[in-house]
């Protein structure tokens, strides 16, 4: 996936473990973006099989359907880039990680039983989430610059001045954003 900011600028193309064993690893170890949803296709027949989406863990049904698939196929990523993923302050990830953080260690343990295996100790899980609305915007301000898109870096200024405008940070992303570099 190619990661956007609200107005398009790139920010990043992800680099995602392409192997069955990885991927399973990897969710397993607490990243549940290890298998993109928005990317994702499944066959039917995995789908029924496993159950379908289960809301017992409210923002966090993909991740919950992608370890219970790892267990009846494989899974797997490709290298390329299909999918333009917008973050936005809108977003379920933005709005509902704090939810997303406490079903993790639950839909971990209850994947561990269900294969059998002994529950370790899960650890303690942060969130790229859990910052500031403001530095937020400021981030974006930087990569928008970066990307030489001057009306998506004024656009966050903006939004950043209009949440913090008391912090130095902001006034130097807003200074930049107008100057253009």
């Amino acid at each position: 996936m190619q990661v956007i900011e609200p107005f398009g600028t790139p920010l990043r193309i992800t680099n995602f473990k392409l192997s069955h064993d990885e991927i399973d690893a990897d969710m397993l170890a607490g990243n549940g973006a290890a298998l993109p949803q928005p990317a994702a296709m499944l066959r039917k027949s995995a789908l029924l099989q496993v159950g379908g989406y289960r809301h017992d863990y409210p923002y966090s049904e993909d991740v919950d359907l992608f370890l219970r698939l790892a267990e009846v196929g494989q899974l797997a990523n490709l290298p390329d880039v299909l999918v333009k993923y917008r973050l936005h302050n809108g977003s379920a990830n933005w709005q509902h990680w704090q939810k997303q953080l406490e079903n993790k260690p639950l839909m971990l343990a209850e994947t561990y039983r269900r294969r059998g295996q002994p529950v370790p100790e899960i650890p303690t899980f942060t969130n790229y989430w859990d910052r500031e609305p403001a530095d937020r915007y400021v981030n974006w301000v930087w990569l928008a610059l970066k990307d030489r898109n001057l009306p998506a870096a004024r656009k966050h200024a903006y939004s950043a001045l209009r949440l913090a405008p008391f912090r130095q940070s902001t006034w130097r992303a807003a200074f930049c954003a107008m100057r253009g570099y």
